[in-house]
């Protein structure tokens, strides 16, 4: 009695009203004779339950539309159990997403960490090189430094010792032993102090615009003393109006070096051009016309593959005698690239043994 009093929308959920309408009025219109909802109903207590609900129609003998039967099935549990397993993919999904991402950013740390070891491999491997190549250097240096001052301190010995013993020729050529040492000894200490002060990271480096000429005939006027011992003329071919920004200081250490150098290895009565390439002359070399090109030219003794090789390596002593058995310092070729090098330039050469050699060295314009 208490059910026959309420209509079918009456004890329906409200947000499954329209469906149950919808469906209701179909069969009043005759479109359809059958329908099967999952819907739910109120219940007196006013708990909400899930049902089943399949409807069928009665038609009377004129064909209208007569009665209803309609069955429900309680599916309450089961919606339930669906909503608990909806919530459960839910959760696991989610939880599937976050390993997910777990991994990814596992993987990318270990990659990281990889990579980082990597770095810290080729970094160990370097300095354990760089420490190797000082112990060498040093050890060439101070082989350096014995041999001259041993030399120096036997001669002085000698001298002092037997003075009246030695004839004047004797006494000259002594002199001139120990003036070599000297000179030498007084190079290396140089360029040693130069290349201490680049390691650390005190030597200035102030660029400024000059006319490079002007470096090169200064330094030419200070060694022409050294050349004109072996009658061997210097050539300044470099342009006099060429303007340049760079540290006229570490350009002169440059400049001094490859030219000491060259009166070392050139013969008596030999030629040493500083010059300056043309666009032209840099072309062939692939130098970008944005660089100026400098070069020391000689027409000494040359090099061999070898020494060339192994001319700007730190841990090796280039032994070679100059024409004169003049002996290198081992160290102004290093500090003149690491030198052109602080000007973001290229330094390099070419050379054939008893033909001479040529120093190049560009920085940029």
């Amino acid at each position: 009695e208490e059910m026959l009093s309420k209509t079918n929308l009456d004890i329906t959920y409200k947000d499954d009203l329209e469906i149950s309408a919808s469906k209701f009025k179909s069969t009043l219109r005759k479109e359809i004779n059958f329908y099967r909802i999952e819907k739910r109903f109120i219940r007196k207590d006013g708990v909400i339950v899930w049902g089943d609900l399949s409807v069928s129609v009665i038609y009377d003998k004129y064909g209208n539309v007569e009665n209803f039967v309609g069955m429900i099935v309680d599916i309450t549990d089961k919606k339930i159990a669906e909503e608990k397993l909806n919530n459960y993919s839910i959760e696991l999904e989610l939880i599937n997403n976050e390993l997910i991402e777990s991994k990814e950013f596992i993987e990318a740390n270990l990659i990281q960490k990889s990579l980082l070891i990597d770095e810290l491999e080729k970094a160990k491997s370097q300095l354990e090189k760089a420490i190797l190549e000082k112990d060498k250097f040093f050890s060439i240096i101070a082989h350096d430094l014995k041999n001259p001052l041993g030399s120096f301190r036997q001669l002085t010995k000698l001298m002092s010792d037997s003075y009246q013993d030695f004839s004047d020729e004797e006494r000259v050529d002594i002199l001139e032993v120990l003036k070599n040492n000297s000179d030498n000894l007084y190079s290396l200490l140089e360029n040693l102090l130069d290349w201490a002060r680049s390691q650390r990271g005190t030597l200035p480096f102030n660029p400024v615009e000059f006319v490079i000429f002007v470096i090169v005939k200064n330094t030419i006027e200070v060694l022409n003393l050294l050349a004109s011992h072996k009658n061997i003329e210097l050539i300044n071919n470099v342009p006099k109006g060429i303007l340049v920004t760079a540290d006229p200081n570490l350009l002169m250490v440059v400049f001094r070096n490859l030219i000491s150098n060259a009166i070392k290895f050139t013969n008596n009565d030999g030629t040493i051009e500083i010059g300056m390439l043309t666009n032209e002359e840099q072309f062939k070399f692939k130098i970008s016309n944005h660089y100026y090109t400098f070069y020391v030219k000689d027409n000494g003794i040359g090099m061999n593959e070898n020494i060339i090789n192994d001319i700007f390596r730190i841990d090796k002593n280039i032994t070679t005698l100059g024409t004169n058995n003049e002996k290198g310092t081992g160290l102004g070729l290093i500090l003149c690239k690491e030198f052109v090098e602080k000007h973001k330039g290229n330094l390099w050469l070419e050379s054939e043994v008893q033909k001479g050699t040529t120093f190049y060295f560009s920085i940029p314009k």
